[in-house]
């Protein structure tokens, strides 16, 4: 199989901040310690949503996107409104505060993930939270906080940026750029790396998002199967046999994002390396992008490019990652919203004090991704990777201790 290698993107990089990892074990000293400790065991589940609200004799759903319109809510839904059509779509515009409710048919007992489509109307300019429940209730505490991003882009979409009177490039304002996106709820955390999924048995249930923050435009909520990743063998057996490219190279600036999931994520300036284009040794130019405003979890970045060919490629990104000593940064990458296979759910960024040069691969050799003619989007998010576990334990411990605090608090009045 011929491989190309086509494309660099300069990156500037930052790892996500680690807590403290706490860890805690119990010695039964008697039977009465033992029951204490049960009773605090039981508080706790019963102070707190539960972990992850799954029955463990259900199994992923495997069939056909089960789809409730925005617009069949339920009467007793409130502060939701229908609007005409949006982008080719009827929208049902959510307030700031209120719950929307459907009755959905599910026509098996299994897991279901939750897409939704949804369209960040205008508000506040900030992030968009919702809660999620079903018959009522929260059955997961990842479902207590769901984030949903806003778009954002430069307001002069431009090759090169504008320059002052002095010659220096200036930084162009960032603009919502709204559109329709389907979104799997996820947490929003950082924990949990798969889509969150809920337990239902077969028959009639009742879904809503309730209101948290800003206002949100949604078109059809859907139960759908579970998202498993292929691994980079399965993937590559899948495309295997189809038509390879003539050499092409295709260089992408990444200061020059098409979308971003935040307003702070603009291009900044770079002048420790006479490769980091454009460069000048007097004049200020916007050649890099990220930095310390990329490092909290869902922050993302996307990126267009065309390719003249079907065929095979190679992807190598040219990134900075030098602010927290000893630690790594972690992305996912997307090719046209879809995580192609596993490995690249988590690509890890290590530390160094200048720039390098990631050739995408493992230790068998570089991946190569099938692309068709035509235009792309490749988009890179911030991820915990392979802490994720240890933070997420770790909050385990700390909800568990407060959990037995309160409890102290309560037998002695304190």
């Amino acid at each position: 199989m011929k491989k190309m290698k086509t494309k660099i993107f300069p990156f500037f990089l930052i790892a996500a901040m680690l807590n403290s990892m706490v860890m805690v074990g119990f010695a039964d000293e008697s039977s009465r310690n033992s029951d204490c400790l049960e009773n605090i065991e039981i508080l706790y589940r019963n102070d707190s949503v539960s972990q992850n609200g799954q029955n463990a004799d259900f199994s992923p759903y495997q069939g056909t996107p089960v789809q409730v319109l925005a617009e069949s809510f339920l009467p007793d839904s409130t502060s939701v409104q229908v609007t005409d059509i949006i982008d080719g779509k009827t929208a049902v515009i959510t307030g700031e505060s209120g719950q929307i409710i459907w009755e959905v048919e599910v026509p098996q007992d299994g897991l279901y993930a939750v897409n939704v489509c949804y369209y960040p109307v205008e508000g506040h300019g900030g992030t968009i939270e919702r809660h999620f429940t079903v018959n009522g209730e929260i059955v997961s505490k990842d479902f207590s906080f769901l984030a949903f991003n806003r778009i954002w882009k430069d307001e002069i979409d431009a090759s090169d940026f504008e320059k002052d009177s002095r010659g220096n490039e200036i930084r162009p304002s960032q603009v919502e750029s709204p559109r329709w996106v389907n979104l799997v709820l996820s947490d929003s955390t950082g924990y949990q790396q798969t889509p969150l999924t809920i337990s239902l048995t077969a028959g009639v249930h009742r879904i809503a998002l309730e209101s948290v923050k800003e206002p949100l435009a949604i078109a059809y909520v859907e139960l759908v199967a579970p998202q498993t990743l292929l691994t980079y063998d399965e993937y590559s057996k899948n495309i295997a046999g189809k038509a390879e490219a003539t050499a092409q190279y295709i260089e992408i600036p990444a200061e020059h994002a098409l979308e971003k999931s935040d307003s702070s994520l603009y291009a900044i300036t770079d002048r420790t390396s006479p490769m980091t284009n454009p460069q000048d040794p007097s004049k200020i130019r916007l050649n890099t992008i990220g930095g310390s405003k990329w490092q909290n979890v869902g922050q993302k970045l996307t990126w267009e490019f065309y390719v003249e060919q079907d065929g095979y490629y190679h992807i190598a990104l040219r990134f900075k990652k030098d602010l927290i000593s000893g630690m790594f940064a972690s992305r996912s990458l997307k090719i046209d919203d879809e995580i192609l296979f596993e490995e690249v759910s988590a690509l890890r960024f290590n530390y160094k004090g200048g720039w390098q040069l990631y050739d995408l691969g493992d230790e068998n050799g570089t991946y190569s991704f099938y692309l068709e003619k035509g235009s792309h989007t490749v988009t890179m998010e911030v991820v915990l990777g392979d802490v994720a576990d240890i933070l997420g334990r770790t909050e385990d411990c700390l909800s568990r201790l407060n959990a037995i605090y309160r409890h102290i608090l309560m037998i002695t009045g304190l």
